[in-house]
């Protein structure tokens, strides 16, 4: 299954979210509309999803962007998948929002029986997720460790260039917030 990197991007604006979940589902599954509306709103209580059945007859529109993030994941979990890709389902979203999309994914990770690949270009994503890192550029693979070891001991050039510009950005928004910053 795959979750998309923007939910307001991924359902169609014209149908509501509850009938492009239920279509995928009976595209995907041999499940009675009885058995998929159950499923989805388990999976949609699952990951915090207040009022389901309203939820389901709303338009993207009407919806936040963690809110649309979270349905795509809980229909990624309805589908039962023995893998879940994620693209970048973190971007976008406000410190909040991405915080619950992330502790959401962590908790799947932990209670479900699927593989993930989780795409990002968040280090601080990447440090609260992965077990093993894949470090791209250009669409070629140079360096495949551990999070550990890619954090803390990355081999690659361009891996040690993508940690120290994340350190001087870090640094500098340090400086900006005690005000050491002059014009």
């Amino acid at each position: 299954a795959m979750v998309m990197q923007q939910g307001s991007r991924a359902f169609d604006p014209s149908t509501t979210v509850g009938k492009q979940m239920f279509e995928t589902m009976k595209v995907h599954t041999s499940m009675s509309t009885q058995e998929i509306e159950k499923t989805l709103i388990e999976y949609m209580d699952y990951l915090s999803l207040k009022d389901p059945k309203r939820i389901l007859k709303s338009y993207p529109y009407m919806l936040s962007g963690g809110m649309l993030q979270r349905l795509m994941i809980a229909l990624a979990l309805a589908l039962k998948p023995k893998l879940i890709i994620a693209d970048e389902p973190t971007t976008a979203l406000d410190t909040i929002t991405q915080y619950d999309v992330l502790e959401a994914f962590i908790d799947i990770k932990k209670h479900f029986d699927c593989a993930m690949i989780f795409i990002s270009h968040d280090l601080t994503v990447i440090n609260k997720i992965a077990d093993r890192v894949v470090v791209m550029k250009n669409g070629q693979l140079i360096e495949q460790v551990t999070r550990e070891s890619v954090l803390h001991h990355p081999e690659h050039v361009y891996t040690k260039y993508l940690l120290s510009t994340k350190k001087k950005i870090n640094d500098h928004f340090k400086h900006v917030m005690r005000g050491d910053v002059h014009d």
